[in-house]
């Protein structure tokens, strides 16, 4: 049985993930993960979710970057006067909408998966669940992040 103070946890590390990042929910892990399986495993969810969040922003920058290069290289560097060329604008507010979006998608994922975990539920977040169930090493988990469809059929 999850009591309140897991499901506190649990929810506190999810919720504070999507704003600022792994570290809290990564010292809420390893202070927890003999404790409590159900606060461990929600916690690092929570960090890894942050962390991908991270590698997608970085992926938009390195294109942003790239772009940036490609454009210069064509066109030669502008004049100080002159206005950004049109295509490297489109490419550099596409990419910045990009990260503006995964960052929001995130910051709401993460408040999801927050209320879900302070409600005592085995949120299962797409791919992350996996992982930390891989990365936690503990079979029971495993079991908590099948879908009832695997579950049945194992």
């Amino acid at each position: 049985m999850i009591d309140e103070r897991e499901k506190r946890l649990a929810g506190v590390a999810w919720a504070v993930s999507g704003a600022f990042g792994p570290v809290v929910p990564l010292i809420i892990f390893a202070l927890n993960h003999k404790k409590s399986k159900f606060i461990a495993f929600n916690a690092l969810q929570g960090a890894l979710t942050f962390l991908f969040m991270l590698v997608v922003a970085v992926i938009a920058g390195i294109g942003m970057g790239a772009g940036t290069l490609w454009i210069v290289l064509r066109d030669g560097v502008p004049e100080a006067e002159t206005a950004m060329p049109e295509p490297l604008r489109l490419l550099v507010l596409a990419l910045a909408g990009l990260t503006i979006a995964v960052y929001l998608a995130q910051l709401v994922l993460c408040l999801k998966y927050a209320s879900r975990a302070s409600q005592g539920e085995w949120a299962r977040y797409p791919f992350i669940s996996r992982l930390a169930a891989t990365l936690y090493d503990v079979s029971d988990v495993r079991v908590a992040v099948k879908s009832p469809a695997e579950s049945a059929g194992a």
